[in-house]
């Protein structure tokens, strides 16, 4: 029988991927029957690719019973993970309610490799139980789960109709306007700013100033770029545009954190904020637009949040918003290991 088996997965599955299934099943109801027999039994076959097996019968016989052989196989610790895994991810194919209640039997397995496809099986067969569930998981869960938890949810309110538990990625932005400060306010700034200018003469007469977290930022500008005329500069030649400064809460001093630069292009000027290390953290170009210039600016992957700026320049004025991702942060990047010889 295995031999036999073996030959039908391989009619099935073609080359041996699980990921080319073919589009018309070849195995008989003898085949199903023996290949239920063989991942019933719990001394598995070496003769046979158990992987595959898993995997076809989620494919040709997505019933009840199939869903209590991939439950049993989940469930089992002596099963290796490897199956385990395939078997969440067959259960993720069976859309009956048996496959669901599996699933979430085995949402809190030890074993994360294991949980991870459990989750992302819950998305393609939740429910509002599975809902329920994945709301629920401990903080102590990773950023990577924590993240497939958010998707996983989001498909399952958007397929049951939940309003308001349905989050569709790429728009949950949170954003603020950059505020203009005049006068007296902006000397303040200037005269508090501890360190270098990097060669600047700021302008004194205005800036723009936001809350981010516990720190207040301002965009100190270039005494070159002035009211009435921000975009004669820009347009004209490379240019240290501004400083971007920070004063953390209860501190009197303001430290600058970025540079911001900009380089003429052939309809408008690209932007670059850089760190005083040299490192790029925001990047993008200002392009015509009806009364001005269109900004459009994005971090580019350095920030633990992602986060844009986008608004309207003209000669006049300058409307800015910057706009926070408000879903899973990035991984933290620790940087790289620098060695010295002595």
């Amino acid at each position: 029988m295995s031999k036999k088996i073996s030959r039908a997965l391989s009619r099935t599955i073609g080359t041996g991927s699980v990921a080319c299934l073919s589009d018309t099943p070849t195995l008989s109801r003898e085949d199903v029957a023996d290949l239920k027999k063989l991942l019933r039994k719990k001394q598995r076959d070496p003769e046979v690719n158990t992987k595959q097996a898993i995997a076809v019968l989620a494919r040709v016989e997505p019933t009840a019973a199939s869903a209590k052989i991939l439950a049993d196989i989940l469930a089992s610790s002596r099963e290796p993970a490897r199956l385990r895994v395939s078997a969440a991810a067959g259960l993720g194919a069976v859309a009956r309610a048996e496959a669901e209640q599996a699933l979430l039997d085995a949402l809190e397995t030890p074993d994360p490799v294991v949980r991870i496809e459990v989750i992302k099986s819950l998305g393609k067969v939740g429910t509002q139980d599975s809902l329920r569930r994945l709301a629920k998981l401990p903080k102590t869960t990773s950023d990577h789960e924590l993240q497939l938890a958010e998707f996983a949810s989001s498909l399952i309110a958007l397929r049951t109709g939940d309003v308001d538990a349905a989050r569709v990625p790429g728009l949950r932005w949170r954003g603020q306007k950059l505020a203009t400060v005049e006068g007296d306010a902006v000397k303040d700034r200037i005269g508090r700013l501890w360190g270098s200018t990097y060669g600047l003469r700021l302008n004194s007469d205005v800036a723009f100033t936001m809350k981010c977290g516990k720190a207040q930022l301002s965009l100190l500008l270039n005494r070159e770029l002035k009211r009435g005329a921000w975009l004669d500069s820009v347009r004209e030649r490379p240019l240290l545009a501004g400083v971007i400064v920070a004063r953390e809460s209860g501190h009197e001093h303001h430290a600058v954190r970025n540079l911001v630069m900009t380089t003429p292009t052939r309809s408008g000027f690209a932007v670059s904020v850089v760190r005083t290390a040299g490192d790029v953290v925001f990047s993008g170009e200002a392009k015509p637009d009806r009364e001005g210039y269109w900004l459009a600016v994005r971090d580019v992957g350095r920030e633990r949040f992602s986060t844009r700026v986008e608004g309207l320049i003209t000669s006049e004025s300058v409307d800015l918003k910057l706009q926070t991702w408000l879903g899973m942060p990035r991984r933290k990047n620790h940087g790289h290991a620098i060695s010295t010889e002595r």
